[in-house]
């Protein structure tokens, strides 16, 4: 019987996921404990190492699976794949630029064991350099991608906005209900989601985490940030480097502005959920 399966997405990134394998079998908690690589059709190389690496199993503290597929659907379809076949009780979706640090899974496993009305929870992300990443955040209104990415943010009325929505306005250090945590690290009860359903596959990449929590809070679920589980996070998103007005042509933009259409539609006649209960210090 597995007690955790962690589900690491492919895409061409084959060193990092080598590398955050590696780290998970290294850091594995006293559970049993399957990693499943799903393969968005990688031309890197990826499939033999993997493929090798289910038939020789070569770390004792963990079962590696592995599922190749043959198209790149997105984020959302392909971590789907891995929570279908996922054996495990509790499921950790975690991208491959992740380092798990000593500890850090044992603790979210013995926060959710604790906490019998949480579903989601997520750790505190930190940068290569040890400094903090935000990875929780408030939900984001209509206006949100106009302050975060135009002269907007400069305005008195758009710093405070980005500041809730940031959640700058804490200093993360105390666990806390959230509103939403990046999918980039994220602990969540098999059974709680069979109940919610998995991500929406209408999402290619970005906006799919935050509409999951979303459903989470509205089926009853809450959603927790636990600090005091660390990881690091060697990712620069790519869709926020540079402004929407001066890189439309970006294909990491355009995604992430078809993803906030389909959000904002599918949520503008429904309230927020749970708002009483939502970003209260635990």
């Amino acid at each position: 019987m597995i007690d955790l399966s962690v589900i690491i997405l492919n895409y061409n990134m084959k060193g990092l996921v080598k590398q955050c394998v590696r780290g998970i079998a290294a850091n594995t908690p006293p559970c049993s404990t399957e990693v499943i690589v799903v393969d968005n059709a990688s031309i890197d190389g990826s499939t033999p190492i993997f493929d090798e690496w289910e038939r020789t199993q070569p770390f004792p503290s963990i079962t590696f699976r592995f599922l190749p597929r043959a198209t790149n659907d997105g984020y959302a379809v392909g971590n789907n794949e891995g929570v279908r076949i996922a054996q495990g009780s509790v499921v950790l979706i975690l991208n491959p630029d992740i380092a798990v640090l000593k500890g850090s899974i044992e603790l979210l496993l013995e926060y959710l064991n604790k906490h019998p009305n949480v579903a989601v929870v997520g750790p505190k992300l930190l940068n290569p350099d040890k400094s903090i990443q935000y990875s929780c955040f408030r939900f984001p209104t209509l206006m949100t991608p106009l302050y975060r990415r135009t002269i907007l943010s400069q305005w008195p009325t758009g710093k405070q906005h980005l500041k809730e929505y940031m959640m700058t306005d804490w200093d993360h250090e105390s666990t806390r209900r959230v509103d939403w945590i990046m999918g980039s690290a994220m602990v969540l009860r098999k059974n709680a989601i069979e109940h919610v359903g998995g991500l929406d596959e209408q999402f290619f990449m970005y906006y799919e985490d935050i509409d999951w929590c979303r459903r989470f809070w509205q089926s009853g679920y809450e959603i927790h940030y636990v600090p005091h589980a660390q990881m690091v996070h060697y990712h620069q998103r790519l869709s926020a480097q540079t402004s929407v007005v001066k890189n439309l042509s970006s294909w990491a933009t355009r995604t992430h502005i078809r993803s906030a259409i389909h959000y904002y539609l599918k949520y503008h006649q429904t309230p927020l959920p749970q708002k009483d209960l939502v970003s209260s210090t635990l």
